[in-house]
């Protein structure tokens, strides 16, 4: 059996699963689009489609041979997903909150890239997509700081019922082993770029 059988059974399980769920309603009323329900569509969706992007990215990458400094940080991406959409489901009150400050970064990334990159066109039509948060959001959002919430502090909250220390555990194994690798593989470039 090939490697990847196995994992694309799985995304295409998830994608069946995905397509079953309520449709999130983005052109919605602020009301409706930040009902919790339609939160949830929102974000397992979007989470859901990330992690398949990842983990076909780690496939490819194995099939390919090599580039195993590659393998970590995506890896760790799929951690941070997995551990994003478990903080909110277990402090509801959070999603909001979360969907807030993205939505706040993405209206700063977009004044920011249209006010800086005089010479860039606005071919991904950032100002239709900045009035569509003004409105969802009732006004121009205030910058909010980065990150959203420390991982920390999420691997403490979902390590919460088991055994002591296992959240400094998950962030070593899961989140500072596979930075590290990136970290190498940034120091390779500057080689490159050094060297040349």
């Amino acid at each position: 059996m090939n490697r990847g059988d196995g994992a694309a059974k799985v995304c295409a399980r998830v994608n069946e699963v995905m397509k079953a769920l309520p449709r999130p309603r983005r052109g919605a009323t602020r009301e409706e689009f930040f009902a919790q329900r339609n939160l949830w569509s929102v974000e397992i969706q979007s989470t859901c489609d990330q992690v398949i992007e990842y983990y076909e990215g780690i496939l490819l990458l194995v099939d390919q041979g090599g580039c195993t400094d590659r393998l970590p940080p995506l890896a760790r991406s799929i951690h941070e997903a997995s551990f994003r959409l478990e903080y909110p489901s277990r402090n509801k009150s959070e999603l909001r909150d979360w969907f807030e400050g993205q939505m706040s970064c993405d209206y700063h990334f977009m004044k920011d890239f249209l006010q800086y990159e005089t010479t860039v066109s606005d071919s991904r039509n950032f100002r239709a997509q900045m009035q569509d948060l003004v409105a969802a959001m009732g006004g121009p959002p205030k910058k909010r700081g980065f990150p959203w919430r420390e991982p920390g502090e999420i691997l403490r909250d979902i390590s919460s019922d088991m055994p002591d220390g296992h959240d400094k555990r998950l962030r070593r194994l899961l989140y500072e082993y596979p930075s590290s690798w990136t970290l190498r593989i940034l120091s390779g470039i500057s080689e490159g770029i050094c060297n040349t």
